[in-house]
C-alpha cells in the first residue's frame, strides 16, 4: 500500500487479498466464528453471474505493486474483527 501512495495510477483497480479460492459459505462461517454470532441467511436461486467460489487475481498487484499476501484468510478475518471492535 505504501508504494501506491507515491505513484499516480489514475483510478486503476488493484485486487488485494488471497489468491486461494474460498466458497462463500466457508467465508460466512469464518466471519460467524470470529464474531461469535450466526448470520441470518436467506437462500435464493442462483442469479446470472453468481460465483460459488471466489478469489482475487493478484497478477497485476504482484507485478506493479510487488504485493504478496502473507496472512491467511482465517487470520485476516480475525485481525479485521479485532480492529473493527477496537474502533467501536
Amino acid at each position: 500500500i505504501m508504494r501506491v501512495l507515491h505513484k499516480k495510477f489514475d483510478y486503476e483497480v488493484f485486487n488485494l487479498g488471497g489468491s486461494q479460492p474460498i466458497e462463500l459459505r466457508e467465508l460466512v462461517a469464518l466471519i460467524e466464528s470470529g464474531l461469535g454470532k450466526k448470520a441470518r441467511m436467506r437462500y435464493l436461486p442462483d442469479q446470472p453471474g453468481d460465483l460459488p467460489i471466489t478469489f482475487a487475481d493478484l497478477t497485476k498487484s504482484r507485478k506493479v505493486l510487488g504485493y504478496n499476501p502473507r496472512i491467511e484468510i482465517k487470520e485476516g478475518i480475525k485481525r479485521f474483527i479485532e480492529w473493527h471492535r477496537s474502533k467501536l
